[in-house]
């Protein structure tokens, strides 16, 4: 059989007129110009009918239809029927559309994950912030410092260096074996006992200060989504607890925070010379292979600069000094992480050495005299 049909095609639904040719396997659409396609019957469907004309749509092309008038769709609709499958499968076409939606935001969260950390730490609130620590901070209540006057002599070095920042920020004392000084998000700084005690106070104001300096610039939050990346620092703020909280400062951070620490330093008196001492004593134990503040190497790395830093400006730096504290906060401070005198034993006092029995006594059942002759 032969019988004419019209398509319609294209956005605009331009119609053209065709001829069509039903076999066993397809239906050949014969188009003015002689071309000729193969369209198998499974990829047919009719959709509806109106008046006297039927029509038929394909499941692998959008915007194609097919009309034929009733009297020459005999063979058309003896291979094809309504086929209510069909319907559901027909938007399937429009697959593609929301691949192509997925693969752009998979694109578009690479892109996101790789912008620079400063563009993203902007979007982070204070209450976001409180989310990133607090959680980490309460796993670590059970060694948290609080002898009398420990936390007082910290705050006294604090607003030496900077009477504005230095009030506001909260000091967590860390009963840890660990030498970390660094600042956190939601203006907290994290001293250990390590640090407290194994440095004396000139040496813990110069790490305070360069932590209060990067305070001054926002950076403890840079340095979290930096280290974390922007999906993992958002996974962290929805979860709002953990066990850990990392932080990566830049070069440039680094380098700025050592610079305004410095002033700081010089503004409050405090001789810069025992810091200068103790970043060297880093550098030789990186070049030794030693663990010697490995901790704050990690959170606060290249050591090799920051000691020839420090050293200039130590051999720059103006007399007269004063002390950072006095003694009495100089033992407050090195006992800030100090849990008391151990309570006294509840044990039963020590007996002291058994007599020796007297002739007579036995260990064990009652004692027999001498027998009667």
């Amino acid at each position: 059989m032969s019988n004419t049909a019209i398509i319609l095609s294209g956005p605009n639904q331009r119609p053209l007129v065709v001829r069509v040719q039903a076999d066993d396997s397809s239906l050949s659409i014969v188009e003015p110009d002689g071309t000729i396609a193969q369209v198998p019957w499974w990829r047919l469907y009719r959709v509806s009918d109106e008046g006297t004309t039927h029509r038929f749509q394909r499941l692998d092309r959008r915007e194609w239809e097919l009309r034929v008038t009733g009297g020459s769709d005999q063979a058309l609709l003896a291979h094809i029927g309504r086929r209510p499958i069909a319907r559901i499968l027909h938007p399937l076409r429009r697959l593609h559309i929301f691949k192509t939606i997925a693969g752009l935001l998979v694109l578009g969260v690479a892109v996101i994950d790789h912008l620079p950390p400063e563009w993203m730490a902007g979007w982070i609130t204070p209450a976001m912030e409180r989310r990133l620590v607090d959680g980490p901070i309460a796993d670590l209540a059970p060694r948290r410092c609080s002898h009398q006057g420990g936390e007082v002599a910290v705050r006294k070095l604090l607003v030496r260096l900077d009477p504005q920042i230095g009030r506001s920020v909260e000091i967590v004392g860390l009963d840890l074996p660990d030498f970390v000084v660094s600042s956190l998000p939601a203006n907290k700084i994290a001293v250990t006992r390590e640090a407290l005690q194994g440095t004396d106070p000139e040496t813990l104001a110069a790490l305070l200060a360069h932590e209060l300096a990067l305070f001054r610039n926002g950076d403890p939050v840079v340095a979290s989504v930096r280290h974390n990346g922007v999906i993992g620092i958002w996974g962290s703020i929805l979860e709002g607890a953990g066990s850990d909280l990392r932080l990566t400062f830049s070069g440039i951070e680094e380098r700025r925070a050592d610079l305004e620490a410095m002033d700081m330093l010089k503004r409050a008196r405090i001789s810069i010379r025992p810091a200068a001492q103790m970043f060297e004593d880093m550098r030789i134990a990186v070049a030794q292979g030693r663990s010697f503040a490995d901790a704050y190497r990690q959170f606060h790395f290249g050591v090799d600069s920051r000691a020839m830093r420090w050293s200039a400006a130590a051999a720059r730096q103006p007399q007269p000094i004063v002390p950072a504290l006095d003694r009495d906060d100089s033992d407050a401070l090195f006992n800030f992480c100090w849990a008391g005198p151990l309570p006294a034993s509840r044990s039963p006092p020590l007996k002291g050495p058994p007599e020796p029995l007297r002739p007579g006594e036995g260990s064990i059942g009652p004692s027999r005299g001498p027998s009667s002759p």
